[in-house]
C-alpha cells in the first residue's frame, strides 16, 4: 500500500517536471520569437493557442 502511494507520487512528480519543463521551454522559445520582431505574429499567436490547449490536455490528466 505504502509502496503504491509512492509510486504514484512519483510518477505525479516526473509528470509535472516534464510538464514545467516543457513549458518553461515553449516560454523561452516564444521570448526568442518575439525578440526577432520579424512577421511571425501570426504563428505565435498559433503556437500560443496551441500551447494553452496542451496544458489544459496535460492538467486534465
Amino acid at each position: 500500500m505504502v509502496l503504491r502511494i509512492y509510486g504514484l507520487l512519483k510518477t505525479s512528480l516526473v509528470i509535472g517536471g516534464v510538464q514545467t519543463s516543457t513549458h518553461l521551454g515553449i516560454h523561452m522559445f516564444l521570448h526568442m520569437l518575439q525578440n526577432q520582431k520579424s512577421k511571425r505574429s501570426y504563428f505565435l499567436f498559433n503556437f500560443r493557442s496551441e500551447h494553452f490547449l496542451l496544458c489544459r490536455k496535460i492538467t486534465s490528466l
